[in-house]
């Protein structure tokens, strides 16, 4: 009788299971993404099924472990993991996998190094400090130009050489001045185009080549004007030695 009692007991709570389940998709299953334009932006897709794949399925939310990171959303015919929230088809979740339609990249270890391709635009928000340390070497490569803006100071220290070439042109531009320094050596050109220049001793070498000055109005050394030797003087006396 007892056995009977139980039979019962465990028949009404499998027949109530199954009631409760009725409708709904407890287990995870693929789907082949159909749809990735969200009109609400998001980051939602719909999914053909292998049971129906006549049918597109309900939106989709994205699952994510980054919740401050928008990755671009899965291609058209990407293989996704689909999961119900509760068993319900209306509350279903996607994770991207790797296979054919999205293949994972060629690295050169696949344990240790991460591989990125974005089809669009990047853009990244630090709302703290950035700080980047490579052991290696850093290398950035660019088709069109490469923009820096700071509101304060841009600093580069390098402990051996640094080294700019263009094919075309450098400039350097101010609002105040540009100073160049090596040693006790410096230039320094003011926006008022005066310029100022210190260090030891001055060599031009102009390498057989001429030296030309245009324009000038006065030139002095010391606070006397300069004048070059055989220049003839107000007397019609010929300048012999150096004219300061």
């Amino acid at each position: 009788m007892t056995n009977l009692i139980e039979l019962l007991h465990n028949t009404s709570r499998a027949n109530q299971i199954a009631f409760d389940s009725q409708g709904r998709s407890p287990y995870p299953t693929l789907g082949v993404v159909v749809q990735n334009v969200d009109p609400d932006k998001k980051r939602r897709v719909k999914v053909a099924l292998a049971s129906s794949p006549q049918l597109e399925s309900d939106w989709l939310r994205r699952l994510s472990t980054t919740p401050f990171v928008d990755e671009p959303m899965p291609l058209i015919g990407a293989t996704v993991l689909v999961l119900w929230a509760d068993g319900l088809e209306t509350n279903g979740y996607y994770l991207t996998v790797n296979n054919l339609t999205n293949p994972p990249r060629d690295k050169e270890d696949i344990v240790k190094d991460y591989s990125a391709e974005i089809p669009g635009n990047k853009s990244t928000l630090v709302n703290g400090t950035d700080s980047l340390k490579v052991k290696g070497e850093v290398s950035i490569t660019s088709e069109k130009s490469v923009t820096t803006k700071a509101d304060l100071d841009c600093k580069v220290e390098v402990k051996r050489n640094f080294i700019a070439q263009a094919l075309q042109a450098i400039t350097l531009s101010a609002a105040q001045y540009i100073l160049l320094s090596a040693g006790s050596w410096f230039v320094k050109l003011y926006s008022n185009g005066t310029s100022e220049m210190g260090g030891g001793v001055l060599t031009v070498n102009c390498g057989g080549f001429g030296l030309a000055f245009t324009n000038v109005g006065t030139m002095t050394i010391n606070g006397k004007q300069i004048c070059t030797v055989d220049a003839v003087d107000s007397r019609g006396d010929h300048i012999i030695n150096k004219g300061w």
